[in-house]
């Protein structure tokens, strides 16, 4: 649980990040059947073309200050949860969105 609230805490410190002053994030959660699903968005600029393939490699930063272990040590996370982290732009200019999709926790 420890990992997955850092991973959903970097998420958002990114969104504010790439929103800017100005911008606005959002974050929203559903139910997906055996899923939990939570969509950070902002509305800065999209995530390039050639940026959007390698966004969760080791050390891939497009940022000037930066070590680009974020979002490769955030997609580890989830996956190790057995879920999903991906991106994708919300149009071609403006916004990103990064999704996490995890499995719901037993019920005990």
């Amino acid at each position: 649980p420890q990992q997955v609230t850092q991973v959903f805490f970097y998420l958002i410190e990114n969104a504010v990040e790439a929103a800017g002053d100005r911008g606005q994030v959002h974050v929203a959660t559903q139910v997906d059947g055996a899923f939990v699903i939570a969509m950070f968005v902002d509305d800065g600029p999209a995530i390039s073309p050639e940026d959007m393939p390698h966004i969760f490699e080791p050390f891939y930063t497009t940022k000037q200050y930066g070590t680009g272990l974020g979002l490769a040590i955030s997609h580890t996370v989830v996956q190790q949860q057995g879920g999903t982290l991906s991106a994708e732009n919300v149009t071609k200019e403006r916004g990103a969105m990064l999704i996490v999709k995890l499995p719901l926790a037993a019920a005990s």
